[in-house]
């Protein structure tokens, strides 16, 4: 994965697809995390967009082609609210487990777990601006 120069695409135009909550990654479900996915016809093609929220707080963007099994870039919400750097392919995710059982997800540096938002250096983030 790299850092790309590209941003975050925005809503605009594109249609809500569908909506999963709980969501998961790679088979895991978390608690408290759901996603939207978007789609908009692009150059004879569906770009696609899921929007992944935790706590009320869209922690991460990710996009590429719906013909595609994987995303081609995503971006993970910073502390201060910003997207952080546009990387290619899928974000570094790890699930949490206590007891073999999903408490949360790590999204590059930050941690989603107990209904909060955290840093890596496990300070709460603010509630989500609106």
């Amino acid at each position: 994965m790299s850092v790309v120069a590209a941003r975050v695409p925005f809503l605009g135009g594109m249609r809500l697809r569908r909506a999963v909550a709980p969501a998961g990654f790679e088979g895991a479900t978390v608690p408290g995390l759901s996603v939207r996915f978007y789609h908009r016809a692009e150059r004879g093609r569906t770009a696609s967009l899921g929007s992944y929220r935790y706590a009320g707080w869209e922690v991460l963007r990710a996009w590429g082609w719906a013909d595609q099994p994987h995303c081609a870039f995503s971006a993970v919400r910073g502390r201060d609210g910003r997207w952080g750097p546009v990387t290619t392919g899928c974000p570094d995710v790890e699930t949490l487990t206590e007891e073999g059982v999903v408490v949360g997800v790590r999204l590059g540096a930050l941690l989603c777990r107990d209904g909060r938002v955290l840093t890596a250096a496990a300070e709460a983030i603010p509630g989500p601006r609106r």
